[in-house]
């Protein structure tokens, strides 16, 4: 029996199918650009050759063609290589055609500018000539060595040398070094003169004395007697220099000899532009009033030569002592032109007085502090401080003494001997105007530093009584002057003794009875008693008139 074979078949299973989308890459296409037209310049134009334009084509084909992509250096020819690999992609479409080009394009810009700039450099003489034209003219000399190669004897060496050494190495290292361009040096300046030298000197010594050296102060006097004999006895030639009128104008503002100055203009080569300044300076310092001298007022100090500008700003302010802010603004000018030199502490010392003049107190103390704190050592600072005194003086006459506050400070650094004088001086004149407030302070401070008995401490009492003998104070008035010897007093303070004694023993003198008894006589006496007061009282005016005569003829 046969057995009947079972068939089994599996089920079929289909896969499903995927589709992946379609990626579609953006297709770029490269815009045309057109060829740019080179045009060469007008003057390549006549100098340009057929061959060069030829190099010119040439090198855009080459560009063009250095478009394709070498081989690699690892492959070998006939040798398979699995694709997409140590190669460039292949172009396809529009790309073939648009890539060469805009290679080329930019290729041919470059290498276009490159070409024009070494024809420029290289064959282009007028370009050349063009930029020796705008050079200085070298020296004779200067230019023979440049043809020959070597440095001129005496010049330092030229940047040309330092090029030609980069250059060389330039080329050794491998690197293109491009047409050197010679640099000619200028020529070094000529030496000073004779005359500047001395000028320069005689700047320098008076800064020396300004800073308190006294040997320079004793060779001050010395240099400028034999600077004017140096220019005295110069040849006329030498004023054909500018440099050397300058500094004969220097020498003359700052104290030098008129008659030199007249012996160097009188010569028929005198640097023209600076001889109206040379006469001017020489009217100055004769004191001859004209048109030589009101030059010097025309002069702008900022637009000279920085030698001039100062000491012909310091002129201009005595020349213009009557308008008082016009001269206080030239010093400025010259102590800010010259600051630390003779000049600034001449400057300094005559718009302190200017500046008590104009009653600008609060200038006048801070200028007062600037130069004390700079200039103290100089010989000047005795007349510095006798101006300072004068000026005081001027301030204590209409200065209030919450205004002196602004002065306190720079008095008190004083020595105590110049602030007994300083205060001496302010109680005299404030007690004689009637500044009562200040010459009480005045006088007070000026006692406490002064020595007893002595003749400084007197004059104090002195001047502290003129300022107490209107107080209503019966008690004191009596005693004002006690202790004060009017023989010990100098001349000019006996009549203010005098006027202080009188006032203070006639207005404050006790009745003789008490007010309670009717006085004798009628009432005409009373009259004359009227008639003899208003008599004193008008002597006693005529005595404070007659001390301060005394005072002004003192001054």
């Amino acid at each position: 029996m046969k057995i009947p074979k079972l068939k089994f078949s599996l089920p079929k299973l289909a896969l499903p199918k995927i589709s992946l989308p379609k990626i579609s890459l953006p297709k770029i296409s490269l815009p045309k650009l057109p060829l740019p037209k080179l045009p060469l310049p007008k003057f390549l134009k006549k100098k340009a050759k057929v061959e060069d334009e030829a190099e010119l084509e040439a090198e855009v084909e080459l560009a063009a063609v250095a478009v394709e992509p070498p081989p690699l250096e690892d492959d070998e020819p006939g040798e398979d290589k699995p694709k997409g690999k140590g190669v460039l992609p292949k172009l396809k479409g529009k790309a073939r055609v648009l890539v060469p080009v805009a290679g080329v394009v930019l290729l041919a810009g470059l290498g276009g500018g490159g070409y024009f700039a070494w024809r420029m450099v290289k064959g282009a003489p007028e370009v050349v000539a063009q930029s020796e034209a705008g050079r200085p003219a070298a020296p004779e000399a200067g230019r023979k060595a440049e043809a020959e190669g070597a440095k001129p004897e005496g010049q330092p060496q030229s940047v040309e040398a330092h090029g030609e050494k980069a250059a060389e190495g330039g080329h050794e290292g491998g690197g293109g070094g491009g047409e050197k361009v010679a640099i000619v040096p200028l020529p070094p300046l000529p030496p000073p003169s004779e005359i500047e030298i001395m000028v320069r000197h005689l700047q320098d010594l008076q800064e020396q004395v300004s800073a308190g050296d006294s040997a320079a102060f004793k060779e001050m006097p010395k240099h400028l007697r034999k600077l004017g004999r140096a220019i005295f006895d110069a040849p006329p030639e030498t004023w054909e220099k500018k440099e050397n009128t300058q500094a004969l104008i220097s020498y003359l503002l700052r104290g030098g000899n008129p008659e030199a100055g007249r012996k160097a203009l009188a010569g028929p080569k005198f640097f023209g532009r600076d001889a109206p300044i040379a006469k001017a300076a020489i009217a100055y310092l004769e004191n001859v009033e004209g048109p030589d001298r009101d030059f010097m007022l025309t002069l702008d100090p900022l637009a000279l030569d920085p030698t001039l500008g100062p000491s012909v700003a310091f002129v201009q302010s005595i020349l213009l002592s009557r308008d008082r802010a016009a001269a206080i603004a030239k010093l400025d000018v010259a102590r800010l032109l010259a600051p630390g030199g003779l000049v600034e502490e001449a400057a300094l010392r005559r718009e302190v007085g200017l500046l008590a003049e104009d009653r600008q107190y609060e200038r006048f103390a801070a200028l007062g502090r600037q130069y004390w704190a700079r200039f103290r050592a100089s010989p000047y600072a005795e007349n510095f401080l006798r101006q300072f005194m004068l000026g005081v003086a001027r301030v204590a006459l209409s200065i209030k003494l919450e205004e002196w506050s602004q002065l306190d400070g720079f008095v008190e650094s004083l020595t105590p001997e110049t602030k007994r004088n300083i205060y001496l001086t302010v109680a005299q004149n404030a007690s004689v105007v009637g500044n009562v407030d200040l010459a009480t302070m005045a006088a007070g401070r000026a006692r406490e530093l002064s020595a007893v008995d002595s003749a400084e401490r007197q004059r104090a009492t002195v001047y502290g009584a003129l300022a107490a003998v209107g107080a209503a104070d019966s008690a004191r008035s009596g005693h004002l002057l006690d202790g004060v010897d009017r023989a010990q007093l100098p001349p000019g303070d006996q009549p203010l003794y005098d006027a202080a004694a009188y006032v203070s023993g006639r207005v404050f003198r006790p009745p003789a009875r008490g007010f309670k008894d009717k006085p004798a006589g009628d009432a005409n006496t009373t009259d004359a008693d009227l008639e003899r007061a208003e008599k004193l009282l008008k002597d006693g005016d005529a005595v404070i008139a007659s001390a301060r005569k005394t005072m002004a003829r003192e001054k």
